[in-house]
């Protein structure tokens, strides 16, 4: 009985294994199949990339805006702490400046571009005698930079995150 359960566990890995080459190896079909569908009309295909890359820009700006918005703690609600005789409150702040985007290729005919949306997020720290002060945002510093970078997919008609 134990040989027949060793056999069976052997035989279920080398299918899985069989398995595992043959879907690799037809995606990277498929990743093929759409960049030769590429060149092939290189016109065409470029003045689609930079609609596409339009919209990407739109949606990068769209997106950070609402993570700017829904960043916690944030200017209006800090985080405030005692520290030694201080009070500092801590909130972080979104750079709408520091966008960038970018996108390449994607893989399968459903997902023709992947799209890239960098952006920095800025903690900073306001020091104040009582709360009240430290709220007040009159001595603040930036603390920590915290680099972002979101990937989002291009389904055909519109970005999807």
């Amino acid at each position: 009985m134990n040989a027949l359960r060793k056999c069976a566990l052997l035989c279920f890995c080398l299918l899985l294994a069989a398995g595992c080459s043959a879907t690799s190896s037809g995606s990277a079909d498929k990743s093929v199949a759409v960049k030769a569908e590429a060149s092939a009309n290189p016109q065409a295909s470029g003045k689609q990339s930079s609609a596409v890359k339009a919209a990407l820009d739109k949606t990068a700006q769209d997106l950070v805006s609402r993570a700017s918005r829904t960043v916690v703690p944030n200017k209006a609600k800090p985080t405030v702490r005692k520290q030694g005789k201080q009070y500092v409150a801590t909130y972080v702040d979104v750079d709408m400046n520091s966008i960038h985007t970018g996108m390449r290729a994607g893989q399968t005919k459903t997902t023709p571009y992947i799209g890239i949306i960098e952006y920095i997020e800025n903690t900073y720290e306001c020091k104040g005698a009582t709360s009240a002060a430290a709220r007040a945002y009159t001595d603040c510093q930036a603390v920590k930079t915290r680099n972002m970078k979101e990937l989002i997919r291009y389904d055909g008609r519109k970005w999807q995150f």
